[in-house]
């Protein structure tokens, strides 16, 4: 049987290219390939932002073209939180959650799985520093996912779920690692960084002040 090849299309802000990252690293012991030619790929996963109308706007009209050009499309992402999956079913994509995506190998398979909301699995250390190229000059580093402010004009709550923040040593681990790999800048990103750390009793003050140590550029960004 031949090997399908997949291309990871992202769509949206930094923290979506983070998890495009850990859904190519959940991709790696499947019988698929990625490729950066979307051309050679017969599997479409577009990562969507569901933030705004105009960014569903936009993935439905990806979700027409890649189709146009004969190309399978799972769709995931904010959107896919946002308008659940029937709608993007009805739209001919295949729709797969965030909190599903440690088992995308199965489900391009057809499997079912269990799936469990907001899984801390998707913050692991290996989906950045695995999927870093050599010498990259800057890198995002995702620390926390989830909000728990109820701004009336904000659906990240809906879509992101309650706060998880990653353990700061597994941070420094990321960023030890990355510097190794010839990234001199870190770029630190949230769904909201003042809020880093509350579930877990430390803060965001006490993360910086750990990594001053590291002697690497930081931007903090959110």
């Amino acid at each position: 049987m031949a090997i399908e090849k997949i291309f990871i299309h992202t769509l949206g802000c930094p923290k979506n290219e983070v998890d495009s990252r850990a859904i190519a690293y959940f991709l790696k012991d499947s019988e698929c390939v990625l490729t950066l030619d979307p051309r050679e790929a017969k599997i479409i996963i577009l990562n969507t932002c569901g933030f705004l109308k105009e960014a569903i706007q936009e993935s439905l009209e990806y979700v027409s073209f890649w189709r146009k050009l004969g190309k399978k499309v799972v769709v995931t992402g904010c959107a896919v939180e946002r308008l659940k999956k029937r709608f993007w079913i009805e739209h001919g994509a295949v729709a797969i959650r965030l909190d599903e995506m440690p088992n995308i190998s199965l489900l391009l398979k057809g499997e079912k799985i269990s799936s469990h909301p907001y899984p801390q699995r998707f913050l692991a250390l290996s989906c950045n520093q695995e999927f870093t190229q050599e010498n990259e000059i800057f890198s995002y580093v995702k620390v926390q996912e989830g909000c728990i402010r109820r701004c009336s004009y904000c659906v990240i709550p809906q879509i992101r779920g309650r706060i998880r923040s990653r353990a700061p040593h597994d941070i420094l681990q990321e960023i030890t690692i990355l510097k190794s790999r010839g990234v001199r800048e870190i770029v630190l990103i949230a769904q909201d960084l003042t809020l880093y750390g509350r579930d877990i009793g430390t803060d965001l003050n006490t993360l910086l002040k750990m990594m001053e140590k590291l002697d690497v550029k930081l931007r903090l960004m959110y």
